[in-house]
């Protein structure tokens, strides 16, 4: 199979079966002749251009998207593990009334503001915005 550069042709070797049997397989070519797709020429060629853009343009958001979502899993399993870890030393039940405690009232036990400080610092918040920004890179 082959096509004329200029895709006004487009050619295509094929081999056909004997009639009678123990014949020898024939070898036929083929010639299609296509005026409108060479006609067409160069705007076929600009939109094959447009569509590999559109292909990789496509394929990069779909990679830039696991990448995002890999690195606020990243951020979500931490946040998890810091919260296991601060409701081990409380009370049950006493973690879900401080955090509604804080939502409703705007106040917080001491325990919950020195674990926001201390655990969920800013510092904390940026070293987490450092994992998204890799995938810029």
């Amino acid at each position: 199979m082959a096509v004329a550069g200029d895709l006004s042709t487009f050619s295509v070797l094929s081999s056909v079966e004997g009639e009678e049997a123990g014949d020898a397989p024939a070898l036929k070519l083929s010639l299609f002749s296509m005026p409108l797709v060479s006609a067409c020429f160069s705007e076929l060629q600009h939109l094959s251009c447009v569509y590999s853009a559109l292909q990789a343009t496509l394929e990069y958001l779909g990679e830039t998207l696991k990448q995002i979502g890999e690195a606020w899993e990243e951020i979500v399993a931490e946040l998890d593990h810091k919260l296991a870890r601060y409701a081990e030393n409380l009370p049950k039940g006493s973690m879900a009334a401080d955090f509604l405690d804080l939502l409703m009232l705007g106040t917080s036990s001491p325990e919950l503001e020195a674990f926001l400080l201390q655990e969920l610092t800013e510092k904390g918040a940026c070293l987490r915005s450092v994992i998204p920004a890799r995938m810029w890179e």
